[in-house]
Parts: C-alpha cells; structure tokens; sequence
C-alpha cells in the first residue's frame, strides 16, 4: 500500500528521467506505465498493439529490475490498467480525466527514458 501511495504521488508531481533513473521504486513506476499501457490496449474494440507493445515492454523492464518482486508488480500494473481504463472511459465528459490521461502519458515517458537503454525507450 505504501508504495502504490507513493506511485500516485509521484504522477502527480512532475520529475525529470534523471531523477527517475535514481529512484528506487523505478520497477513500480515501470510497473504502472506497464498497466496504463494495457489500459490504453484494451480499451475499444480493436486495441491498440502499439500501446500492447509499450506494456508488455515496461512489465518486462519492471520484472528485470526487480525479479523478486514480480507479484508485487503484478499487482501494481493491474490495478493501473483498471485505472486507466475507468480515466479512458471518463475523458469523454470530464475535462480533468483528460489531464490526467495526457499527464500518465508524459510520465511514463520519463519512466521509460529513465529505464535501462536495453529496454529501447532512449
């Protein structure tokens, strides 16, 4: 609970790659964009293999930082794909949903470029 609580924290502030990259709850963070990503996947009909892909690739960065936390960022990624698909669902009527839909984005942009090079987000 700790650590989703300091997750939702640190969307909502802005950080920088650098400051990512030092962090040490970095597979959380991956593990989040992992689950918004799938969020974004399994939303409409047809998907979105591009997002598919950026999920699986972060939920593959997040186990590889921290394979012994794999369960724990299982568990983090779900919950944020259940997120991101009730923010999906609102964005059509509610302005701030919108934001925050276009905040996660830019955030886990940073999370990517903050990930190792291996994992191809630089």
């Amino acid at each position: 609970m700790r650590h989703a609580l300091l997750i939702l924290a640190l969307i909502a502030a802005p950080a920088s790659a650098h400051d990512l990259s030092e962090h040490d709850d970095l597979p959380y963070l991956a593990a989040d964009c992992a689950g918004y990503w799938r969020g974004v996947a399994r939303e409409g009909d047809t998907g979105d293999p591009m997002a598919a892909d950026l999920s699986a690739m972060y939920l593959a960065a997040a186990k590889d930082l921290a394979p012994a936390l794999s369960r724990d960022i299982d568990y983090i990624a779900e919950t944020a794909t259940t997120r991101a698909r009730q923010m999906i669902r609102d964005a059509a009527s509610i302005t701030s949903a919108k934001r925050l839909l276009r905040e996660q984005e830019q955030f886990c942009q940073n999370v990517g470029l903050a990930l190792p090079a291996k994992w191809g987000f630089h």
